[in-house]
Parts: C-alpha cells; sequence; structure tokens
C-alpha cells in the first residue's frame, strides 16, 4: 500500500507541477492506425463510474507503445462508464483514487 501512495503522491505532484506543459498518455492502436493522445486533467472520476482496466502504460517495451511523457511506465488505465472509450478514460494516481483522460488528437500535445 505504501508503493501506491507514494506513486499516487508523485502523479499528483507530476500533473500539478507541469508548467505549460500537459500531462498526457499516447496509444497505439496498431498497424494503420496513427497513435492518438488524450490529456490527463486534474479532474477525479468517481470509483464507482471505473469499469474494467484497458491498458497499463509500458514505456520501456517498444512492443508496448502505450507512453507518457510524465506518467511512470505501470500506470494502469480504465474504461469509464457511459463513457466512449476513445473519448475519455480513466488514470490510477492510488488506490480508488482516478483522473480523467480526454481525448487530444494524432498530433502530440
Amino acid at each position: 500500500m505504501k508503493k501506491i501512495g507514494i506513486v499516487g503522491i508523485m502523479i499528483v505532484a507530476i500533473l500539478s507541477g507541469c508548467g505549460s506543459k500537459p500531462t498526457w498518455i499516447g496509444i497505439w492502436s496498431g498497424a494503420g492506425h496513427p497513435t492518438t493522445y488524450f490529456i490527463v486533467e486534474n479532474v477525479t472520476v468517481p470509483a464507482k463510474d471505473i469499469g474494467r482496466e484497458y491498458r497499463v502504460l509500458n514505456i520501456t517495451n517498444h512492443a508496448a507503445p502505450e507512453t507518457s511523457n510524465r506518467l511512470p511506465s505501470g500506470t494502469r488505465i480504465y474504461t469509464v462508464r457511459g463513457k466512449n472509450l476513445s473519448k475519455e478514460f480513466a488514470v490510477e494516481i492510488g488506490p480508488g483514487k482516478f483522473l480523467k483522460a480526454t481525448y487530444s488528437g494524432t498530433n502530440k500535445p
């Protein structure tokens, strides 16, 4: 539990102290599809709205191109009940704590 708590604190510090550049996540959907980018907002998603686990960030494995400019490898991404996954998902920042990530486009923010 301490490790997850420290990661959560680290992520919140990263999001709040970023300066002008937003925290983004890039998701690659396979050959023939461009990488899509999502901006992680400082907006809480209630735990009751969290659906299934969707992806895990792995910035060190080139075969797993789910990346972020600031979030650590191993950060978990979840669907949000009632929301279109191509437009919005949730990022876990600690046990039962999630932030909203919204679609930004196919150009890196």
